[in-house]
C-alpha cells in the first residue's frame, strides 16, 4: 500500500517538475526572442 502511494507521489512530482521545466523553457525562448543582439 505504501509503495503504491509513494510511487503515485513520485509520478505526480516528476510530472509537475516536467511542466515547470517546459514553462521555464518557453520563458527563456520568449526572452531570447525579445533581445535582438543575441540572435
Amino acid at each position: 500500500m505504501f509503495c503504491i502511494f509513494y510511487r503515485t507521489v513520485c509520478t505526480e512530482y516528476a510530472h509537475s517538475m516536467q511542466l515547470q521545466i517546459e514553462s521555464v523553457n518557453k520563458n527563456v525562448v520568449r526572452f531570447f526572442k525579445k533581445v535582438p543582439f543575441l540572435h
